[in-house]
Parts: C-alpha cells; structure tokens; sequence
C-alpha cells in the first residue's frame, strides 16, 4: 500500500470515529435529557404519579397526629449527606404547597427520592413536617427502608420516633417482614440494644411480631432471655398476639407461667388481644380469675381495646360490674379508649350519667381525666358548655387531679 493511500484510509478512520463519538454523545445527551424531563413531569404533574399512592385524609402541617410537637427536632443522622441536597429543591417546592397539590408532591417527594436514601429522608420529615402528615411520610418511606435494611430503620425509629401508638404501629411495619424472613436476626438486633428501656421495648417489639408468626418459638426465646432484660413488656406484648390467632392456645401459655409478676403482664397482655376479636368472652374470662394484679390490669386492658372498638356494648357492660373496685377499673379503660376515638360521645355518655345521679360521678371523673391528658384545652371547652354549673365544673376538676 504506498503512502497516498496510508494517509487517505488514516483520515477517513478518524473521520469514522469522530462521527461515532458524536453520535454516541448525543445519545447521551438525549437520554438524560429525557430523564430530566420525565422527572420534571412528574414534579409539574402531580396527576402522573403512580395510582399505588393513596390520597392522605389530612390537612397539611395538621397537628392533631399523635407525633405533634413531640419530635425531636434535633434528630439527624444522615440528613446533611448529598442525597439530602440533591432533594432540597423539590422539599421546599413542597413545603410551598396546600392541600391536595401538596399531597401529591409528598407523594412525589417519597416516590422520587425515598428509595435511594431513606434515611435522609425521614430525617427531613421528622424536621419539615407535623401530625398525620409526618405519619404519613414516616409510615411509607420505613415500609422502603425495612426492605432495604431493616435493622437500620427500626434502630432509627427506635432512636426519633416518641413512644406511643405510632411508633408501636411502624414498628411493626418495619418488623413484619424481617420476622417472616429471618427471626433470629431481629431477635440478635434488639439483644443488641444498649441495656436500658430500649432494648426492653426492642424486644418487646420483636416478640409481638414474632408471636403472629410463630408464638410457640416466639414464647422460648422471651422466657429464656438471661437477666438485665425486662421479660413482662415482652410476655405482654406476646399475649396480645398470641391470643388475636389463637386464644385457646395462648390462654394455656399465660396461665403456665410460674413468675407471679410475669404471669400477670402476660394475663393482661392475653386479655387485651382476645379483646380485639371477642371481648365478651375475653371480660368473662377475666372476670373469673382469683382476684390478683394480673386481674385488675386485664380489666382496663380489655375494656381499653373494648372502648376503641364498640364502646357502647363495653359501656353497658361496665354498667353490670358488681364489684365497685372492678368497674372503677374499668371505666378508666374504656374511657382511655372511647375519648381515643369519640371524646364526645364519651363525654356525652358520662354527662348522662352524671346528670341521672350525682353519686355516679366516676364516668364523668375518669373522662376529665383522660380527656385533659391528651387535649386539655378541648376538654375544658366542653367542660364549659356541658351546662354544669360553676360550681359542679370546679368540684369535678379538683377530683379529677
């Protein structure tokens, strides 16, 4: 080949390259161009999003959700990694927004972003939001984080999220499927736990979860459990699944227990979770045991869970009680939880009573009560208007304290 046509098949090979290296850029460019746009669609669009994310029942940055101020605003353990900067446009488009517009971008925000850094992003709800919306949030993005590493996001929420119904519930969205896949390591993850309350609430959690699964394995690994660790939130909790799938079986397990004191918080433990599916049959049961503090303690758990769920057949069942010491009982659970549900209809309750006999005053006592420790303002309001005298409302404050 002479050098004529050396030099004329070089040029044409650069030539060659050139043209697909430039074709291959503009693929590039085309290809995140259409990314961004995608995304930037689904941001401007809202009604694009995936139907698998259900409207929220709530106002934005409402604070009737159990979380409420109790946060604590300072928790962050990754929320000033990149991840958490790179969603800071689409955040504050957010926080810019009401109501159902503003749903939609949560949405978005968990969808876009969530899956790759849920950390980050439950740190930045924990910050930025409030009431069911942050329940919300937190509740979708632990259910993509327990996934992906669940003993992270339990350890987080253990860590951030206030004691209460709440985090009892994410708990156990967290826990559900660790316990399905493997036991034992939820199980290692809470013995863990520095020694303290956490660890006891970590075991307590697995161990509810672990008796929907498999309660017999579940009651083995809680009564062997060595000293420093508190068994009774475990055996309560335990019950309470325990007897939701199987009472017969779960009976036989709480009354088998030796320990006085173990026994009793698994006997309450068992009579709150028959109380979910029969709770006639759960306060006949309990009714029957010698009278002990494992006794008294079933009493206002059944009739809590009772009080959320028909609380007027358990208010005519607290009507029937004989025993003076049992009904006062009693009445402080289903009080606990009707006002849980319908303060008012409670309060209504209550007021009739009073109203019919001034010497039946406990209903009304124990709603004030109650009523005050979870919104005392609301409660004072109603006082107000109940048409009590001056005189009555100011007894029945002072006897409430």
């Amino acid at each position: 080949m002479n050098n004529e046509n050396k030099k004329s098949w070089n040029w044409r090979t650069i030539a060659i390259f050139a043209v697909v290296l430039l074709l291959n850029d503009l693929i590039i460019f085309e290809y995140f161009r259409t990314q961004n746009s995608a995304k930037m669609r689904v941001s401007e669009n809202p009604d694009s999003l995936t139907s698998n994310f259900p409207e929220m029942p709530f106002a934005p940055l409402s604070s009737d959700g159990e979380m409420g101020d109790k946060i604590n605003t300072t928790a962050s353990s990754v929320s000033e990694s990149a991840t958490v900067k790179s969603f800071d446009a689409d955040a504050r488009r957010l926080l810019a927004l009401s109501g159902a517009d503003r749903s939609r971008a949560l949405r978005g925000l968990i969808k876009d972003w969530g899956k790759d850094s849920p950390g980050a992003f439950a740190d930045w709800a924990l910050k930025n939001l409030r009431g069911k919306e942050l329940e919300y949030a937190l509740s979708r993005i632990c259910g993509v984080w327990s996934a992906k590493s669940p003993q992270d996001a339990a350890g987080w929420a253990l860590d951030f999220v206030p004691e209460g119904g709440f985090r009892d519930s994410l708990l156990s969205q967290i826990l559900e499927n660790w316990i399905h896949r493997d036991p034992q390591s939820a199980a290692n993850w809470a013995l863990a736990m520095p020694e303290g309350p956490k660890r006891n609430d970590a075991v307590a959690y697995v161990a509810r979860q672990w008796g929907l699964e498999a309660p017999e394995s579940a009651a083995e690994w809680v009564l062997g459990l060595g000293e420093g660790i508190d068994k009774k939130p475990a055996l309560f909790h335990l019950s309470i699944s325990w007897a939701m799938n199987n009472p017969s079986a779960a009976r036989d397990f709480v009354l088998s227990i030796q320990d006085e004191k173990l026994r009793s918080s698994a006997i309450s433990g068992f009579a709150r979770g028959w109380a979910y599916g029969d709770p006639e049959a759960s306060a006949k049961w309990t009714l029957s045991l010698p009278d002990s503090e494992g006794k008294l303690n079933a009493i206002a758990s059944l009739s809590r869970i009772w009080g959320i769920n028909d609380p007027y057949s358990a208010a005519n069942w607290v009507l029937e009680l004989s025993n003076q010491d049992h009904k006062k009982i009693a009445v402080t659970g289903l009080m606990r939880g009707w006002i849980s549900q319908d303060p008012y209809g409670a309060a209504e309750w209550a007021l009739k009573l009073y109203s019919e006999s001034k010497e039946n005053n406990y209903p009304l006592l124990a709603l004030v009560k109650k009523w005050s420790e979870a919104d005392r303002k609301t409660a004072l309001e109603w006082l107000n208007k109940s048409g009590l005298t001056k005189e009555e409302i100011q007894e029945i404050l002072d006897m409430a304290k």
